[in-house]
């Protein structure tokens, strides 16, 4: 069967989408369950790294809020550093069902549903922020 759209042009039910679904006629082990939930626990919705941003400024995708913010860096890498107390936010689609799974810094993180806001007091970094689909167990 071939099933046509817009979306998939191309889709086979009876060959590409075998590997994809699978039907259990059998309860799921506790193994089983809990490696489909971390499944989600690995997907990146969002990594910021500040590794290609230039020294002394700050990404143009990142907009402030109010304060002062900056890229430096050490020999530990490139990081965002609060200079005047205030925050900075990062547009993204939906952060409500998200999972921080690594702030690396000692600003507070905050997620609506359109964005990721930083605040922070002065002298404040973050050297790396990850949200996923999930928290792993």
């Amino acid at each position: 069967m071939r099933v046509l759209s817009s979306e998939y042009p191309n889709v086979n039910l009876g060959t590409d989408l075998y590997d994809v679904l699978s039907v259990y006629n059998r309860a799921l082990s506790d193994t089983e369950i809990k490696s489909y939930h971390n499944s989600f626990a690995s997907r990146v919705v969002f990594k910021e790294d500040f590794k290609d941003a230039i020294v002394g400024q700050i990404p143009d995708v990142w907009k402030i809020v109010s304060g002062t913010f900056v890229i430096n860096e050490d020999s530990q890498g490139k990081y965002l550093k609060c200079t005047s107390n205030g925050s900075i936010y990062y547009p993204l689609k939906d952060t409500n069902k998200t999972y921080t799974k690594l702030n690396n810094g000692n600003m507070t993180l905050s997620k609506s549903v359109s964005k990721v806001t930083l605040t922070a007091t002065s002298g404040q970094i973050i050297r790396e922020l990850i949200l996923t689909q999930a928290k792993e167990v």
